[in-house]
């Protein structure tokens, strides 16, 4: 009994078997020609498109993909030059949700076809969705694990993770333009009584108002650190004088200190301030951060609501950085 020629399967060819495969696949196939006619396309282009393949014989890329076509040409454009492309590509579902797709653009060179060496391009995109929103899932849960990392949970501030780099930057900013930054200790004066006679749940909105303040009174350039507890760090920068920031400082207690509305209760802060300048106070992290709570510890002993510049000069520092306000 006969079962067929070497080429042939049952009753079917390989080339029968290959069309099949083409036709049940859920990836999109076809085949443009120099004018960007579509000669070949399975099934596929109907689930997406909407268009059976006898529909998409004929069809451009233009009229098929519509607004589409104009971001995806320079690749349909290099394609036909021989260069093979591998692209991502945002397609619209047949509901109209968008689907992230891979386009691949095979040039088909034939070089037994007279001069022109390709003849025209088949074309596979794969619906890569699923793993896509994964990767999007994983960068988002990524940023929000350095995020919970780097920041306070409960005021949302930078916490002191980075402030050291972040110290040390703006040392090196202030170094290459010869100006001067500020590394301010901002302490909460009282701050366990008030935990004591009102609660944790009051004593927790009153950081949150004061670091709210804090964001929305500093520069752009200066930034907000909470050190811990009830103490926070404005680190200054891009400073020309000492003057300067006195007046961020005073300007940031005055904020600070106005009264704050919380459960009927109306609480009026007040904080005491040390602060160190580089080059005046140190010329690393570590002696700027040592400095200003030196000076931190001095505002405390002066009573409350002070504000008291470090000491411990390194070079010939202005009068006002001395002052206690």
């Amino acid at each position: 009994m006969s079962h067929g020629g070497p080429n042939a399967v049952g009753s079917r060819t390989p080339s029968e078997f290959a069309h099949q495969a083409l036709s049940e696949i859920h990836d999109m196939i076809g085949y443009w020609d120099l004018r960007e006619r579509c000669c070949y396309a399975n099934s596929a282009f109907r689930l997406w498109f909407g268009k059976s393949p006898e529909d998409m014989l004929g069809l451009t890329l233009e009229d098929l993909l519509g607004p589409l076509y104009a971001t995806t040409s320079p690749q349909i454009q290099d394609a036909l030059r021989g260069i093979p492309q591998q692209f991502e590509i945002q397609l619209p579902r047949p509901d109209g949700t968008p689907s992230y797709c891979i386009a691949s653009f095979y040039p088909d060179l034939s070089q037994d076809r007279g001069d022109t060496p390709v003849q025209g391009f088949t074309a596979h995109i794969v619906d890569v969705t699923r793993l896509k929103l994964l990767e999007m899932d994983l960068r988002r849960t990524c940023a929000e694990a350095e995020h919970h990392a780097t920041h306070d949970f409960l005021t949302g501030l930078p916490n002191r993770v980075q402030l050291n780099q972040r110290i040390l930057a703006a040392i090196q900013s202030a170094e290459a333009h010869e100006t001067i930054i500020g590394v301010a200790l901002i302490d909460l004066d009282e701050f366990k009584l008030l935990n004591d006679t009102y609660g944790h749940a009051v004593g927790d909105f009153v950081l949150q108002e004061i670091a709210k303040r804090m964001t929305k009174s500093i520069r752009t350039s200066d930034s907000i650190t909470r050190i811990g507890g009830d103490e926070f760090l404005l680190l200054a920068t891009d400073l020309v004088t000492v003057d300067s920031l006195h007046w961020i400082l005073n300007h940031l207690r005055k904020v600070l200190c106005k009264p704050i509305e919380c459960n009927e209760i109306t609480l009026t802060p007040s904080l005491s301030c040390g602060v160190a300048t580089f080059p005046h106070h140190g010329t690393t992290p570590a002696e700027l951060m040592r400095n200003a709570d030196q000076a931190l510890y001095d505002a405390k002993k002066r009573g409350r609501s002070r504000l008291a510049f470090s000491r411990a000069n390194r070079s010939d520092e202005p009068t006002a950085g001395n002052a206690h306000g």
